[in-house]
């Protein structure tokens, strides 16, 4: 058997395997026991092949990595439509160690090469062709077949055909198999082949990332800090692994409790995440993040009710924490407890103005009680703090949408007025995806305006955000055969506006999250461009959310030119995104039968992620007239670090309300931001005199007093904030900050202690740490915290600078 050199490129064969077999005929017809039954749970049988380099090796030798082996040919149909899934799969585990062969057991090369360079498929490609004992050995006996094989070279998995679930089911095995708590399966009383020949185990790949792939904690800390760090880069499972391990070696541990249960509820396997809060709760009643991702979980799972107790108790503990009181007003409005709803979102956004999520949610609100003025108010808000957030952007056309017919407008439609009961849906058709969109792994969610009739038949359907790709058409045919339960209006059936929303998802392991749209202009008449080659861009490598907005112009040729970005939250993941793209290719547009240009938008977001005001800042055309106008632009401006400005926004709000805290509490931060202490202290002063339970007013003061020399006074205001609220991490990281400049060493490492244990991955804590430890001439102990800090962050510069002068300390003490 020989290996397809051309796929090969050095390091290819670095990660786990995942191995592919294909063998003649995409079915057989020889009944037998079931192929799973005689190979999992048992040694997979071994076979010989030639590596990157030439070298003859053996799948054995692989042992210590996970395999997928996808056996296939180039004229079977459903080989050739996994193909994409098994390239995605094996891109997206190939930092984890994962090695993917797909094997071709009766093609010629020449065949195989033509085919594989025509598709561009770049994981390795191993023929059989010479040597049938390898299909025969794994029994294929119908196309494609999967098989995932353990780190001790035991099958794990044996899958035999290709559905849609195959890429997320392959998926899910393949992270499980990873995970630490895989036990291999117990194989079933049947006859197997032999087990494989002895193995030695091939070096692992590593890469720079947050953490080290290298690094092995050996302490429940370490574990820890390890885990924060993948949850915060949305490594779920690996995080529950690491809170496992960590409380193996430390049962008692609320922090890996709590991780495993943030870990469980991003993985949406919200029982566990209950369950794991639970735990937490019990062993820390105090602890206001406990109530918080319980209601969440909770919220999540539908039961809403539940949530709000959660909700009520953590605002409890932190009155002044805006988050709760938007968790718990989403939570009424959900209960359709309206005015409930309300109160919490406009106290969410009276503590922080420039709230996104909190005046999304608004929107939704009023858009449930049928109050479109209100609507188009706050749509118009949020256009005005982020100019480019195209959620704001539809939800302002929408509620225009709504507004009533005037008496000069045309009356095809006199139904159209304020209604006691608004439309039900009766019955539904799940729209379908286009192969277009399903090729370029689209995910997207489609925005429809229509009149419900008296007889609930859906009239007058429109797009009023679409995604493209063919989807907005499938929206529109759907929800046309949707029926509904007609609005009424004193008890008579009446025509009404109504808006639905459908959902497209598709499982793509680099894509989780995400939302896409192509939109382009056209001429009248023209037939829009369609995508033939090229996949959405995958999700930001650091996992963070955020919004990308790529202008393009497709030619008359399909290949795209004028790439370009329009806007977005990561250059790199800009950067990356263009490089993606400029291999897509298009049947072009065209009109009248020949082919035109046309220009187009894509948009991709990434999460849960709400534009909120960019480095850019708040529409410069925007002329605030209230007093909350001016507090959601300054505090806006703050963000963008516009700190003159922010701090004349502040100044308006106070002329129109002299006690506005908020507004002297803005201020007061602005002038910290622009090095203005003296300003800062007296303003937060101010503020404390109003609102003297209002820990983060204490905890900006303490800033203040610390930059500007004053220890001391620094250390008293952030034990207030401390006082009033215990869960606030970054006080204790200010406190140990402030012991350590007083010289009060065992002071300041209890308090960085404290950080640390509340955020096991703060760099900026165990930086301060190893500062201290600098200075009360404890080398081992700051040695041992660098390298903590460069396991968890490796490109960490500080840190490697302090290492390498503290090697020549450890040096010139060591000869002398």
């Amino acid at each position: 058997m020989r290996l397809m050199d051309m796929r090969f490129r050095e390091g290819a064969t670095l990660a786990p395997l995942l191995l592919s077999v294909f063998i003649g005929g995409c079915h057989g017809s020889e009944k037998a026991a079931s192929p799973s039954d005689l190979f999992v749970g048992r040694p997979a049988p071994d076979f010989r092949f030639k590596d990157a380099d030439g070298q003859n090796t053996q799948l054995s030798a692989l042992k210590g990595r996970v395999v997928l082996i996808d056996f296939w040919t180039t004229w079977c149909g459903p080989c050739r439509a996994e193909i994409p899934a098994i390239e995605r799969l094996a891109k997206h585990f190939e930092k984890k160690g994962v090695v993917v062969l797909g094997i071709d057991a009766e093609e010629d090369e020449g065949v195989v090469r033509r085919f594989v360079a025509a598709n561009k498929i770049a994981y390795p490609i191993v023929l059989t062709k010479d040597d049938p004992s390898v299909a025969r050995g794994y029994a294929v006996r119908a196309l494609p077949t999967a098989v995932v094989i353990d780190k001790d070279g035991i099958v794990a998995v044996y899958r035999v055909g290709e559905t849609p679930t195959t890429e997320v089911g392959l998926y899910d095995e393949i992270n499980h198999v990873l995970s630490s708590r895989f036990v291999a399966p117990r194989p079933k009383a049947v006859q197997v082949a032999p087990s494989p020949v002895p193995a030695h185990t091939l070096p692992t790949a590593s890469s720079a990332g947050i953490p080290d792939p290298q690094w092995q904690p050996k302490t429940a800390e370490e574990f820890l800090a390890r885990g924060y760090a993948r949850l915060r880069t949305r490594k779920y499972p690996e995080a529950m692994a690491d809170a496992e391990d960590a409380l193996k070696l430390q049962p008692d541990s609320y922090m890996a409790a709590f991780l495993h249960g943030r870990a469980a509820y991003e993985e949406k396997n919200y029982a566990t995440a209950i369950e794991d809060f639970n735990s937490v709760i019990r062993e820390r009643p105090d602890w206001p993040d406990g109530y918080r991702y319980r209601g969440l979980a909770y919220a999540n799972s539908g039961q809403y009710q539940k949530a709000i107790p959660d909700y009520q108790r953590l605002i409890q503990l932190k009155p002044y924490f805006a988050a709760g009181y938007h968790d718990i007003g989403g939570a009424y409005r959900e209960l359709k407890q309206f005015d409930l709803a309300k109160v919490n979102l406009d106290k969410a956004i009276e503590i922080e103005p420039d709230y996104m999520r909190a005046r999304n949610n608004r929107i939704l609100l009023f858009a449930s009680q049928n109050d479109w003025a209100n609507e188009l108010t706050e749509a118009s808000t949020m256009l005005a703090l982020a100019p480019n957030d195209s959620w704001a952007r539809d939800a302002k056309e929408a509620a225009e949408q709504k507004r009533p017919l005037t008496a000069s407008e045309p009356k095809q439609l006199p139904g159209l007025l304020p209604t006691d009961v608004h439309p039900n849906i009766v019955s539904k058709v799940e729209p379908e995806y286009t192969e277009e969109a399903r090729r370029a792994g689209v995910n997207a969610t489609i925005l429809c305006s229509l009149v419900v009739a008296k007889d609930g038949v859906p009239q007058d359907i429109r797009v009023i955000r679409g995604a493209g790709f063919g989807l907005d058409e499938n929206a529109v045919q759907a929800v046309s055969r949707w029926r509904f339960q007609p609005a009424t209006r004193q008890g008579e059936p009446v025509a009404a506006k109504a808006q639905v929303e459908l959902s497209f998802r598709i499982a793509t392991p680099n894509r989780e999250g995400q939302f896409a749209g192509l939109r382009f202009t056209l001429p009248d008449g023209a037939e829009r461009p369609q995508l033939v080659h090229g996949q959405i861009p995958e999700n930001p490598k650091d996992g963070a959310d955020g919004k990308l907005r790529v202008a393009l112009t497709v030619g008359t040729d399909g290949k795209l030119e004028d790439l370009s970005i329009a806007e977005t939250t990561s250059d790199k993941w800009a950067e990356s995104a263009l490089h993606e793209m400029k291999g897509w290719r298009f049947h072009p547009a065209t009109l009248n039968g020949e082919a035109v240009e046309a220009k187009g938008i894509l948009e991709v977001q990434r999460g849960a992620f709400v534009a909120g005001p960019s480095s850019a800042g708040p529409d410069p055309t925007w002329q605030p007239k209230t007093a909350a106008e001016f507090l959601a632009r300054g505090y806006a401006r703050l963000r963008s670090r516009k700190y003159p400005q922010a701090e004349a926004d502040a100044e308006d709000a106070l002329k129109l309300i002299p006690e506005d805290a908020a507004a002297r509490f803005l201020h007061g931060r602005a002038a910290y931001e622009d090095n203005e202490y003296a300003i800062a202290i007296d303003d937060l002063s101010k503020v404390i005199e109003q609102k003297p339970d209002w820990p983060e007013t204490y905890r900006n003061r303490g800033l203040a007093y610390s930059k500007s020399g004053s220890a001391e006074r620094a250390a008293a205001d952030f034990q207030s904030a401390i006082k009033l609220d215990p869960s606030l991490t970054p006080a204790y990281n200010d406190l140990g900050h402030a012991y350590t400049a007083l010289g009060q060493l065992e002071l300041a490492k209890q308090s960085l202690d404290k950080a640390i244990e509340l955020e096991p991955d703060s760099v900026l804590a165990r930086e301060n740490r190893a500062k201290l430890f600098a200075k009360a001439g404890d080398l081992r102990a700051e040695q041992n915290e660098l390298v903590l800090i460069l396991a968890l962050s490796p490109d960490h510069r500080w840190a490697k600078d302090e290492q390498e002068a503290l090697s020549q300390k450890l040096s010139a003490a060591g000869r002398n």
